[in-house]
């Protein structure tokens, strides 16, 4: 896992511990055979093993954060990454993207077609960040929210 994303984890770590609550916990062996079971199902055709997302989840399995959610791996948390792209995926046009987050006017997903990650603004659905890697995703997504 990418240096930055911890650094910036850690932070948001202190400041929800001051209030009493702290970042999801990690997922577990189970979750992670689940989520790899449902990527295999779902896209079949991938290679990408979403090992960065897994990493990522390792250390928080999804976060709500002044007004950025990232999906969580577990079935049951209150925004899983299933529900949640079941949901988006209603629309057809956006079954290419495999959604990890929004905030308030983004989404934060992978366009399974060009295995690129993206940001993509809601109300318009134009591409307004493409990257290499779900770390450099992750971190500008966190960097949005940034505490001071």
């Amino acid at each position: 896992m990418d240096i930055r994303i911890e650094s910036l984890l850690a932070k948001i770590e202190e400041i929800e511990s001051s209030f009493g609550s702290g970042i999801y916990a990690s997922i577990n062996d189970s979750d992670e055979k689940t989520f790899k079971q449902w990527i295999k199902k779902n896209f079949p055709e991938s290679q990408n093993d979403f090992s960065d997302y897994i990493a990522f989840s390792r250390i928080s399995d999804g976060l709500i954060f002044d007004g950025l959610r990232i999906f969580s791996i577990n079935h049951n948390a209150r925004f899983s990454l299933y529900d949640e792209n079941e949901t988006l995926w209603e629309l057809e046009h956006q079954r290419q993207y495999l959604f990890f987050g929004d905030d308030s006017i983004s989404w934060f997903c992978m366009d399974l077609l060009s295995n690129d990650y993206l940001i993509i603004d809601k109300p318009g659905g134009q591409i307004m960040g493409d990257f290499k890697t779900f770390d450099d995703l992750i971190f500008r997504a966190l960097k949005g929210v940034e505490p001071k």
